[in-house]
Formats: C-alpha cells, structure tokens, sequence
C-alpha cells in the first residue's frame, strides 16, 4: 500500500499506524509458530499401532 503525507502530522500518524501493524502481524506469527510445550495423554498418541 503506497501512502503519501501531505504534512507532518499525517507522516507521524501513518509512521504511528504502520509500527502498530508491524506489532499486531509480528504477535500473530509469533501465537501461530510458537512452541508451546503440550503432554500427551498417557493413553493418547503413544502407543504403537495394532
């Protein structure tokens, strides 16, 4: 998206908005890929096939 200020004050805000973006897109990724650490059940997932 090309955005274009006409004064400082709309410069300052897209610059505002934009860091704001790159917050909220760097915590979804961050929720998506993260590793959480979940134990499996003890009946669940380990036992080998029948």
């Amino acid at each position: 998206m090309i955005e274009t200020a006409h004064n400082a004050r709309f410069a300052q805000a897209l610059e505002a908005a934009h860091i704001e973006r790159a917050n909220a897109f760097r915590a979804v990724f961050a929720w998506l890929f993260a590793s959480n650490s979940v134990p499996l059940a003890p009946q669940g997932l380990t036992e080998p096939c029948r």
